[in-house]
């Protein structure tokens, strides 16, 4: 490939807009296990993670948070 054309191929990359851009909204951990009226203990337990990770999550400002399948299947039978 030509110098130039590498160049040019390079600025219209850079120029170009993201194809995808994606914005989360994360959960306050914290609301959503005083609106299930739960300890941390008991919430940590029925999403099936350990109590000390569920304190991180309640402590940090930002987390992905992923519940393992049935973890959210507990929280939808405990919402019914």
């Amino acid at each position: 490939m030509e110098k130039t054309l590498f160049e040019d191929l390079l600025q219209s990359l850079k120029e170009a807009p993201a194809s995808r851009h994606f914005e989360i909204t994360l959960p306050d951990v914290t609301a959503v296990r005083e609106q299930v009226g739960l300890s941390q203990r008991e919430f940590a337990r029925m999403i099936r993670v350990n109590i000390k990770t569920l304190q991180n999550w309640e402590q940090l400002p930002m987390v992905v948070i992923a519940i393992p399948p049935n973890g959210r299947q507990c929280l939808r039978q405990h919402d019914e």
